[in-house]
């Protein structure tokens, strides 16, 4: 079976490769509007069956997904420019907040979607550690203005993490393997 990822996301194209299953990327524009009618997970699967549904290609499997940082029941998508980004550092100090990450897998008219949440604890970070960050990392590109691999003069910023932390970068890897155990993905005989 054919394995297309609907995604402009190098984060998710490493992450997916980590399976070891064939997939080709085309990237899809779309309106990310989330539906404010939907609770936030199910809003985020919405919007990963409307990417998935973009490419308009029945003869694949095609998979979406999107990802956000919740803080205090805000969403913190990918900042404007470096001083919202050094905003949303600062609100996430010595905090914890959620990733949610949904994905849809569409074949032909059928779908399935699912979601992960991950729990993320920061360490206190000053004013200096904030503008040191954002001066030297490209943040512009990742919801909640961080990535979670980053370590910055050696020092990691993330106190704990509960639940899945390829999640935070993007693609809930342990579920979705589990997901494509069960649709036999990958399977020589698909």
């Amino acid at each position: 079976m054919r394995l297309i990822l609907a995604s402009q996301s190098p984060r998710r194209k490493e992450l997916l490769a980590t399976l070891n299953i064939p997939f080709e990327v085309i990237s899809v524009s779309i309106d990310e509007q989330l539906d404010d009618d939907l609770p936030l997970p199910f809003a985020l699967e919405k919007l990963a069956l409307r990417k998935a549904s973009a490419l308009d290609i029945n003869d694949a499997l095609i998979l979406a997904a999107d990802t956000v940082v919740v803080l205090d029941q805000e969403v913190l998508n990918k900042p404007k420019d470096l001083m919202d980004a050094k905003k949303m550092l600062k609100k996430m100090s010595n905090k914890t907040h959620e990733v949610i990450s949904a994905v849809c897998l569409l074949y032909g008219h059928e779908h399935m979607s699912f979601h992960d949440i991950t729990k993320v604890t920061f360490d206190e970070l000053t004013d200096a550690w904030i503008e040191n960050y954002v001066t030297n990392y490209p943040i512009l590109d990742k919801s909640g203005s961080y990535g979670i691999q980053d370590h910055l003069d050696g020092h990691h910023f993330i106190t704990n993490i509960e639940g899945d932390v390829f999640n935070v970068m993007g693609l809930p890897v342990d579920k979705l393997k589990e997901v494509f155990d069960e649709m036999k993905v990958g399977d020589e005989n698909d």
